[in-house]
């Protein structure tokens, strides 16, 4: 690794710079991500990894498409990578075996284009060993016939995974079980929550009968592979958690909350009903989880994945997803007495997460009430349990946070 790091210091100077500081991290991720101190704190506030991630980031919100067009992948597949590896002890999963091909091709591409080849002679040299770092089929070596024909080892992998699957009548695969869908097989596929969302099935078409959780389209699953670590005690559930506020929320604002993290405690897709002045009738929302942090303050999320915030209710074409989560948590926070006792005031915060990059209406609709408590009054005329203050401060309690998608793969 620090030979094949010293090769991309001395490359041509059409490689970008970005693309060069992706190559870095991916290696130094190779270096710590069997670590035991990694596995014990992760990318933490706390600790040196952290600086990884950082970097990462950094890199994400500056050449995400530079790094994409130049060698084919973004950097949020690294921040992808190493969260798997946290989540699993350095141990190999069906994600990280799939990241880690995209990367490794990549740094092959890379290092075809900065590398000098050989210069042909009439006795052909036998090809080099690869780099310890690449698998050994990611780079084909010339063989006696042009087409290489698969082992049966290959077939009957291959088989298997054919026969964990459905393909829909859209194309879309969706799993048998929960133990072979690449995001869910790590997770506790056993506590009531998931075992509801599993009793969600297709009603028609091929897939007819299983579970939506499984397709790989699914944002309940995401979310699952994401969040379900909050269930557990280890230190994960607070980097997550962190992780989250921290980008949503100006640190000025949730400050004071942040050492109620440990208590938190987490529902998902809860069912909540809106305030009784609410003219309209409505049903029930169901946010993707609620957070309560202590008895202090509470924490819907709202997650997107390749669909739009809905922009209407059946009984009001004027009232979008994210006003009615706004005006339901904040009548819940009151209903549960979720307050700072320094300042007495309630507190409910909304986050909606977007996991990839679709081209999808999420931020757009959060910024029509992000830092603009007029718009949130004039949507909530019949909440007069609500001061100006209060709207101020739900205006400054609504945040938008993108996310990698976990499984690139999906299909659109």
């Amino acid at each position: 690794m620090a030979a094949l790091l010293r090769e991309l210091q001395s490359c041509k100077p059409g490689l970008s710079p970005f693309t060069k500081d992706a190559i870095r991290l991916y290696l130094k991720l190779q270096e710590f991500k069997d670590d035991p101190e990694f596995h014990q704190v992760g990318f933490g506030l706390c600790c040196r990894f952290n600086e990884w991630k950082k970097e990462v980031d950094a890199l994400t919100d500056s050449a995400g498409l530079e790094t994409l067009m130049e060698i084919g992948i973004v950097p949020g597949e690294l921040w992808s990578l190493g969260w798997e590896y946290f989540q699993n002890q350095g141990r190999s999963t069906d994600l990280t075996d799939y990241l880690e091909a995209n990367i490794k091709a990549a740094v092959i591409k890379v290092m075809s284009l900065v590398t000098p080849q050989p210069t042909p002679t009439a006795t052909p040299k036998p090809a080099p060993t690869p780099r310890p770092i690449f698998t050994p089929t990611a780079m084909p070596m010339p063989t006696a016939t042009p087409t290489a024909v698969p082992t049966p080892t290959a077939d009957a992998a291959r088989k298997l995974e054919v026969e964990d699957y459905v393909l829909s009548d859209s194309g879309v695969k969706v799993w048998k079980t929960p133990d072979v869908h690449p995001l869910l097989r790590h997770t506790d596929t056993t506590h009531p929550s998931f075992l509801d969302k599993l009793a969600e099935t297709y009603s028609r078409g091929k897939v007819k009968g299983l579970p939506r959780i499984l397709s790989e389209n699914s944002e309940d699953a995401r979310t699952w592979h994401y969040f379900s670590p909050l269930l557990g005690e280890g230190s994960d559930r607070n980097q997550v958690l962190e992780r989250l506020i921290n980008q949503a929320f100006p640190e000025t604002v949730f400050l004071r909350l942040l050492d109620t993290i440990q208590s938190a405690e987490v529902i998902f897709w809860p069912k909540l009903s809106p305030p009784p002045s609410r003219p309209q009738k409505e049903g029930a929302s169901e946010p993707d989880i609620l957070i309560s942090l202590g008895n202090r303050a509470l924490v819907l999320v709202e997650a997107k994945y390749r669909s739009d915030v809905s922009e209407r209710t059946t009984h009001d074409e004027t009232r979008d997803q994210v006003i009615r989560l706004i005006d339901i948590g904040s009548w819940y926070a009151r209903q549960e007495n979720l307050r700072d006792q320094a300042t007495g005031r309630y507190n409910s915060y909304l986050v909606v997460l977007q996991y990839g990059d679709a081209e999808i209406n999420a931020e757009e609709v959060v910024d029509r009430y992000k830092g603009k408590p007029e718009a949130i009054e004039r949507a909530l005329p019949y909440r007069s349990d609500l001061t100006a203050d209060d709207y101020r401060r739900l205006s400054r309690s609504v945040g938008f946070v993108r996310w990698p998608d976990p499984m690139p793969t999906a299909a659109p």
